[in-house]
């Protein structure tokens, strides 16, 4: 849209959530939305408007129906409203999705353009990194991934990238792949700020998984038996480890089955092993170290953290591959998790982020900094 454009469209945006919440808040914004809000709300006093002041009234919902002019009058309903400015007001409404919705249909039907929350951020911030975080950040969910955000949102990311045209328009490439490196260090934190990272628990029959799942989650999600072959699926919960998003997924025990339903769940515990940033390799002190447990490190040896499980029965811990990262555990007494969430984040972050540093937090942002990094090679990289 051209900026002549937007000075003579008026636009409504919902500025909250979709999902069901107390309030809901919507914006209209352009030169006609003093002119629809005298046709569609009433006051609750004789106040005069001014910038800033909450004002009370209804929401009289006058609409027009067709090109006869005739006019559909529904029921009022009780809202709050706001002038932000001399052309731009905020409408505070029940939070439900009838009243919301009722009110954009019925500023689209005085000729209102609809526009999402989206699309209003980018109108209105010019540079596409910070709208971008802006938007993220409403989908951030923990305090680590959202300060992470905000950093960008102020312009960290941007000033680094603007930093980086600098120095390839000067020809100081040298100082331009230093940068492009280290912003491609952090990437692999940055991609999981609001997509979580998937830890998965897998191991044989009765290696103590679902006592694990139980003991992390803080509450008994999975059935604990000794029968094998208790868990057929896997189970999957959103979680935050230490600041950080994580989807943990329960899987059925690996072994060989002539139950169908219990094979599809052996099936399923594998794709969740290609599909995981981090395994949870569970080893049981009598059954230590089989056959499965070879198979699943060999298929993702970097993935892998040994997981010795039942240590409150003092038996001898198994003997393991070198070079993979074990944990001691008990399910039961709930003990070493704290060094298990240690070691899951040192494998996946190593060095966590430091206040104010650029990250890159989307794969457009990554594959800019790769093209950079390719278009120095092509010019003679040094």
């Amino acid at each position: 849209m051209t900026p002549s454009a937007e000075r003579t469209s008026t636009f409504a945006t919902r500025l909250t959530a979709i999902a069901p919440a107390a309030i809901a808040v919507i914006e209209l914004s352009g030169p006609s939305a003093e002119t629809w809000m005298q046709q569609c709300w009433r006051p609750a006093s004789d106040l005069p408007r001014s910038i800033g002041a909450i004002r009370y009234g209804s929401w009289i919902g006058i609409s027009n129906g067709d090109s006869t002019k005739h006019h559909v009058v529904h029921a009022s309903e009780a809202v709050v409203i706001c002038w932000t400015n001399p052309t731009t007001v905020e409408i505070h409404c029940h939070g439900g999705k009838q009243a919301a919705e009722r009110i954009l249909n019925d500023l689209q039907h005085q000729g209102a353009e609809v526009r999402s929350a989206h699309d209003r951020l980018l109108q209105q911030v010019r540079d596409p990194l910070i709208a971008a975080a802006l938007i993220d950040l409403e989908k951030a969910t923990t305090e680590i991934c959202t300060a992470i955000l905000l950093d960008q949102a102020r312009g960290a990311l941007s000033r680094a990238f603007q930093s980086i045209r600098q120095a390839i328009k000067a020809g100081d490439t040298r100082e331009a792949i230093l940068m492009i490196l280290e912003l491609l260090s952090r990437a692999h934190y940055g991609l999981h700020l609001i997509h979580p990272w998937q830890l998965s628990i897998i191991g044989p029959p009765n290696a103590g998984k679902s006592s694990l799942l139980n003991a992390i989650l803080g509450y008994d999600r999975a059935i604990v038996d000794m029968v094998a072959g208790t868990t057929r699926d896997a189970l999957c919960e959103q979680i935050a480890l230490l600041g950080w998003p994580f989807l943990l997924v329960d899987t059925a025990g690996l072994r060989d089955t002539n139950d169908l339903i219990e094979h599809e769940g052996v099936n399923r515990a594998f794709k969740s092993i290609d599909s995981a940033d981090v395994i949870l390799l569970l080893i049981e002190p009598k059954q230590g170290w089989t056959s499965w447990h070879r198979q699943v490190f060999n298929m993702h040896p970097m993935k892998c953290i040994a997981v010795h499980t039942k240590t409150d029965l003092e038996l001898a811990k198994p003997a393991i591959p070198e070079n993979l990262p074990e944990v001691r555990t008990s399910g039961l007494q709930r003990t070493g998790l704290d060094h298990l969430y240690q070691t899951i984040l040192t494998k996946l972050i190593g060095l966590p982020p430091q206040p104010n540093q650029a990250v890159p937090f989307r794969s457009e942002h990554v594959e800019q900094l790769r093209s950079w990094l390719d278009e120095i090679d092509g010019s003679g990289r040094p």
